[in-house]
């Protein structure tokens, strides 16, 4: 079993190493979208983990803004509410 494994890392290390050298073009498939990476198989890999990184940080920032936003609901909802000012028009 041990020695079977070790086989099956190897062979994907070289299919690996042969994708890197032979792709110019890398094609993901993920969430119904097909997604165009230029470069092979390791500058597809690094461009990921950027995008990555980007998606975390914008879904932080958006959450953290949720969170700001429903601290403002939650003082303010309380509040009675204010009588609307009068139409000058109206006399």
């Amino acid at each position: 079993m041990v020695e079977y494994q070790e086989e099956q890392h190897s062979s994907l290390s070289h299919d690996r190493y042969f994708i890197d050298e032979t792709a110019e073009i890398v094609y993901e498939l993920t969430d119904k979208k097909l997604v165009r990476y230029v470069g092979n198989y390791t500058q597809f890999r690094q461009q990921k983990l950027k995008n990555l990184a980007i998606w975390k940080k914008q879904y932080e920032q958006q959450q953290a803004e949720l969170e700001r936003l429903n601290q403002l609901v939650e003082r303010f909802k309380h509040k009675p509410k204010r009588q609307p000012l009068p139409d000058p028009g109206k006399n």
